[in-house]
């Protein structure tokens, strides 16, 4: 019974002392200190002096202690608790909040403004270090050390100790020693991370735009470093025993946002320490030289989860937000993120909930992760046997993200550059129609197209999407209004050349093959028109393979057997290879103004069609047609990839 006295005797002169003591902490720790002490103290018969006078107090609450309990309300983005604190007597009080934390404190000022009012009103009387500047915290011997150090490395003066010192304040060795940290007129850590990171965006941003500058990039981006490259240094420079970390966390250790912010804080003490200088290289120690380079490297980052998420989620225009889940022991909390990804073209929305983790970033950056993983999934050339696999939630959210693109497709004018760059809805693909075609037949079958076609109007709007793709649309339209404004300066026919007509014409042809759908032909049947119509004038060799040709492959064919077609000549059609399908139109006659007629068909022509391109040779034009095997019964996405 000594042993238990003497031990509730240094408790309550070490953690209380007195009343005033008792008032410095916070409102939780302050109830069940109060109760417990008095319990105590009245169990063995030594309790203080001044409670003498308070026999009411002790009477009400000895021998029992107070229990919290808690209820949780509302839905998960918006959860509220409810804490409820009883004694042994059954008198209450209560609070509510947005954490436990938060609701067990306003429980605990409730209960004590209702049962133990006069703890309240006791006078605070905390005995702080003269002076109004902050203190360095003395010990452990540990931390001492390594703000020491860092004072060394740094050469830093005298002055700097307390910053160095308040750098390695953890929030929750703060919370559980609010009577030091007012002591030493010490805060958390939190404002020298916020001017830390600064501090490091800074330099690091300088070294990438200097190099910018000597050797300059193609494209150029700039990415902040991710907290694991700062937990990573700060573990590198070996300064983990010098953090003060609360009891409950110590058993946890230093998580990954703990050490970022550690080194961003670290930096903050040394930036003002050095009295704001405007740049930390000069005095960096050789020491750290390796953490110098990690942390202003001049190679490029890739962008995390979340930023990759919000590019591809701005490029299809889906909305995204982020909710926030948390379970646990104050000291332990794990987060879980759930994405909301909301499709203004379908009307609906769906949600995506990542893996638990320690900390917020980290969390957001599973659930971020999860969507981008289907993504991925969905810009290969086999989109349904990649989803095969997977759990029925996350071919679910594979066939919303199709879906949704089809619909921004159906409704909204789009960026094609920026979906070809996300690789969205096979626009990637644009340029290998045997890959196209295979996507193709693989969304067909998760999104059920032959069913769904019909109800929205998705195969002439890709059409239009997947020309845009191709064909030089803006060239085309240049062409367009450069004709439209020579016509406006035209008085009289007079005016009219040859080759303004033959640029009208072919003009209005490229126009008319991209606006409707030409039946497909074979090569020899085209042949046999163009012996018809050119009886005469036009030599065809006698090797002509029995190839299929589409609509938009039979107009270029039509329009490079024009260009060649001079009077009082012979062009010749010549066929070199069947695969690809090869052919050269030659008039026979080579001249400058035939050459740049020649240039300009080629570039006029060259964007209709994915399978075809034409190119400018010596007396003509050679066209290259790179056919690919249509389905047997292809589904409407397939037929539309084939048919373009």
């Amino acid at each position: 019974m000594r042993g238990v006295r003497n031990f509730r005797q240094s408790w309550w002169q070490t953690c209380v002392g007195n009343w005033w003591g008792l008032y410095a902490l916070p409102a939780k720790k302050r109830l069940r200190l109060a109760c417990w002490t008095v319990c105590c103290h009245t169990y063995a018969g030594n309790y203080p002096a001044q409670l003498a006078t308070r026999r009411p107090y002790l009477e009400a609450v000895a021998p029992s202690a107070v229990d919290f309990t808690y209820e949780r309300e509302g839905p998960d983005h918006e959860t509220v608790f409810r804490a409820i604190a009883t004694d042994g007597r059954g008198r209450r009080g209560t609070g509510v909040g947005r954490s436990k934390k938060l609701a067990s404190r306003n429980a605990s000022l409730d209960f004590l403004q209702q049962h133990i009012p006069h703890a309240l009103s006791a006078p605070r009387r905390v005995e702080p270090v003269p002076g109004s500047t902050p203190v360095e915290i003395p010990e452990p011997r540990s931390h001492t050390q390594g703000v020491r150090r860092l004072q060394a490395m740094f050469a830093l003066p005298e002055t700097a100790l307390p910053l160095l010192s308040q750098a390695f304040i953890h929030a929750s060795w703060a919370y559980e020693n609010s009577a030091k940290l007012l002591r030493y007129r010490q805060q958390n850590n939190q404002v020298l991370a916020f001017v830390g990171s600064n501090v490091v965006v800074y330099e690091d941003a300088l070294v990438a735009a200097q190099q910018a500058v000597l050797e300059p990039p193609e494209q150029f981006s700039y990415l902040n470093l991710d907290n694991k490259a700062y937990d990573d240094v700060f573990r590198e420079a070996g300064l983990e025993n010098a953090v003060l970390l609360g009891a409950g966390q110590a058993g946890h250790g230093i998580s990954l946002e703990m050490g970022a912010n550690f080194f961003q804080a670290i930096l903050g003490a040394v930036y003002v320490g050095k009295s704001l200088p405007n740049r930390l290289a000069p005095y960096w120690p050789s020491a750290w030289a390796p953490i110098w380079r990690t942390i202003t490297s001049s190679k490029s980052r890739s962008a995390d989860p979340t930023t990759l998420l919000e590019r591809a989620a701005s490029a299809m225009q889906l909305r995204i937000q982020h909710h926030f889940n948390h379970s646990g022991p104050d000291h332990a909390i794990l987060y879980r993120t759930t994405v909301i990804l909301d499709s203004e073209a379908l009307g609906i929305s769906t949600r995506v909930l990542g893996p638990a983790t320690a900390g917020k970033t980290q969390a957001k950056q599973n659930a971020s992760a999860v969507v981008l993983q289907i993504l991925e999934r969905l810009a290969r050339p086999y989109p349904a046997q990649e989803l095969a696999d997977t759990a029925p939630d996350e071919k679910n959210l594979g066939c919303f993200l199709l879906a949704h693109q089809a619909a921004v497709l159906s409704t909204s004018p789009v960026s094609l550059q920026r979906w070809i760059t996300s690789r969205l809805f096979g626009l990637h693909f644009a340029q290998d129609p045997a890959k196209l075609v295979a996507w193709a037949g693989e969304v067909d079958e998760l999104l059920d197209s032959r069913t769904t076609m019909g109800i929205a109007p998705l195969r002439d709007v890709f059409g239009v999407v997947l020309e845009g793709s191709l064909r030089s649309t803006k060239s085309l339209d240049e062409r367009l209004a450069d004709a439209v404004s020579d016509l406006e300066r035209i008085i009289t026919p007079e005016f009219l050349s040859r080759e303004f007509l033959d640029q009208l014409v072919q003009l209005g042809d490229v126009h008319r093959c991209l606006g409707r759908e030409d039946q497909d032909t074979d090569l020899p049947a085209l042949a046999d028109d163009w012996q018809i119509l050119y009886r005469g004038r036009l030599a065809i060799s006698k090797y002509v393979p029995n190839i299929q040709l589409t609509g938009r492959e039979r107009a270029i064919l039509d329009a490079a057997v024009s260009t060649v077609l001079i009077p009082g000549a012979t062009a010749t059609v010549e066929v070199s290879d069947s695969r690809p399908l090869r052919i050269r139109f030659l008039s026979g006659v080579g001249s400058e103004s035939q050459n740049a007629r020649a240039e300009g068909i080629c570039a006029l022509w060259s964007g209709v069609s994915r399978t075809t391109t034409l190119s400018p040779v010596d007396e003509g034009i050679e066209v290259v047609i790179r056919a690919t095997e249509a389905p047997a019964d292809p589904a409407p996405l397939q037929r539309l990839y084939w048919v373009l």
